[in-house]
């Protein structure tokens, strides 16, 4: 039963494999560090497989004390970010 409990929380897609416990990605094997709310992002898609996530679900998750900001959360990716923005999300 516990081999069944430990493959539940880590899940494998392409080069990548998280640990939902750990909190870790990796690629390849090689630890990649991410931050609390991308991997919180991470989590609940990966959690979802195949479902809408929504902008408000989102903003609920990372967010809990600002539900009443409209505007909180939005952003654009798009070629105009610093490297370090993109990289942190993708």
């Amino acid at each position: 039963m516990q081999e069944a409990t430990q493959r539940a929380r880590v899940i494998r897609f392409g080069p990548f494999e998280t640990d939902l416990y750990s909190r870790e990605l990796r690629k390849l094997g090689i630890r990649i560090k991410l931050q609390d709310q991308p991997f919180q992002v991470l989590a609940m898609l990966l959690e979802r497989p195949g479902e809408l996530v929504t902008r408000e679900e989102i903003r609920a998750k990372l967010w809990p004390q600002n539900m009443g900001s409209p505007r909180l959360g939005d952003c654009r990716v798009g070629s105009e970010l610093s490297p370090w923005t993109a990289n942190s999300i993708r």
